[in-house]
């Protein structure tokens, strides 16, 4: 399992780096760009929790930014879409130790993760454009709108994908608790499937079986 989610997580982060770069909506007072890599971001944290969304948010949008002409923004990026991708998963999957991917999820839960993931995105960008590059506040600000849209549409769309709902069993297990119902009708204490009525219309309908069986079985002996 492990093997398998490092190799998700690497085909994870090549996926952040291609949504990242596809689609590029610039914003030309603070010369950063509003783009689709989140989406990604926010499957791996939701499907495997904190630390692959760490490495995904982190790494992969700082990539996308070093190879798409905004290096100036990696530094910044490397540090926020990673704890974005963190909270996510933090939030989305509380008691997290290093388990398989949740075949389902709350809702409530991943949508929550999401808003408090994508806020704290927002805020570090606004942060480290308007105090530190020192764009001023006025032109952080213009950023800011589409930032919001940028992970409140992810909001909507992104649970429905980490398939959330209630628990239900596999198909193994739903096959394994059929044989165990048909062995618990065929052991009634009559001895002939009276607990069911289906398997008693068999048995009565098919007597010559039932004394081919039984004749078979004396040669044998």
């Amino acid at each position: 399992m492990r093997t398998r989610t490092a190799h998700l997580t690497r085909l994870a982060l090549l996926l952040t780096v291609v949504a990242t770069m596809a689609i590029r909506i610039p914003a030309p007072r603070t010369g950063g760009y509003i783009n689709l890599g989140d989406s990604v971001i926010y499957v791996t944290a939701l499907l495997f929790g904190p630390p692959e969304g760490l490495v995904v948010g982190g790494v992969g949008s700082a990539l996308a930014d070093l190879l798409g002409g905004y290096a100036v923004f990696a530094p910044f990026t490397l540090i926020i879409k990673g704890a974005e991708g963190f909270v996510v998963g933090s939030l989305a999957r509380p008691g997290f130790r290093g388990q398989a991917p949740p075949s389902r999820m709350n809702v409530a839960s991943a949508v929550l993760a999401i808003c408090a993931g994508g806020a704290l995105m927002v805020a570090g960008y606004f942060i480290a454009e308007a105090y530190v590059l020192r764009l001023r506040i006025g032109a952080a600000a213009t950023e800011v709108p589409g930032n919001i849209f940028q992970s409140a549409g992810r909001t909507l769309t992104e649970p429905s994908r980490a398939r959330i709902g209630g628990p239900r069993a596999s198909p193994r297990q739903d096959r394994s608790l059929g044989w165990k119902r048909v062995g618990a009708d065929l052991s009634h204490p009559s001895g002939h499937g009276e607990g069911h009525p289906d398997r008693q219309g068999i048995t009565e309908s098919r007597p010559h079986l039932l004394h081919s069986r039984g004749a078979h079985g004396d040669e044998s002996r």
